[in-house]
């Protein structure tokens, strides 16, 4: 609730500087809601009138996100639609509660979210293989090749190497499906 230590905790500035007080400033066991123009309820988190201690909708010392496949509002609280973290046991059975608190930075990630998606990569890397070329005493003399084997393809895979050492080689992953891409004489 202040814009001078978010500043210093995540290294950028906040869109917004609520300030103390206001419904972005819950200590945890609050309920907030989304209401538009005609005071309809957009989007809910929580029960309203019930404390939140000990509850599905408790995040105390935590957070709380919506899942992934859940992209719009909905004017009644449904647990199973957030991802929710706390600082202890509720005694509520709730569906995606972990007891763990979360102290930022952490794994606090502001201005983004699991559910916003972006580009997905078509490839999954396999584990590499390194081989030496040559056994010369001394430091500098060898060089070595490295194989990555890879799986699917991805037209916007680019494969660089920003350090001038080696040559890039074997299958494009951008083109080849399922391959290996080689780096020889590093």
């Amino acid at each position: 609730n202040n814009a001078a230590n978010f500043l210093a905790t995540y290294g950028f500035a906040a869109d917004q500087d609520i300030g103390a007080g206001g419904p972005a400033d819950s200590n945890g066991d609050d309920q907030v809601a989304l209401i538009d123009n005609s005071s309809s309820i957009v989007d809910i988190f929580g029960v309203p009138g019930e404390d939140g201690t000990g509850t599905c909708h408790e995040f105390e010392d935590g957070r709380a996100e919506r899942i992934a496949s859940v992209t719009s509002g909905t004017a009644t609280w449904n647990e199973a639609e957030w991802n929710i973290w706390n600082d202890g046991p509720s005694g509520a059975v709730c569906t995606s509660i972990t007891f763990t608190a979360q102290d930022a930075p952490g794994i606090f990630d502001p201005g983004a979210w699991i559910g916003a998606g972006g580009p997905s990569c078509g490839i999954t890397l396999g584990t590499e293989n390194a081989s030496c070329n040559s056994t010369t005493t001394g430091p500098g003399n060898d060089t070595y090749d490295l194989s990555i084997p890879y799986t699917g393809v991805d037209a916007g895979t680019t494969v660089v190497n920003n350090s001038g050492s080696g040559t890039i080689g074997g299958d494009d992953p951008a083109l080849v499906s399922n391959g290996t891409i080689l780096i020889s004489g590093i």
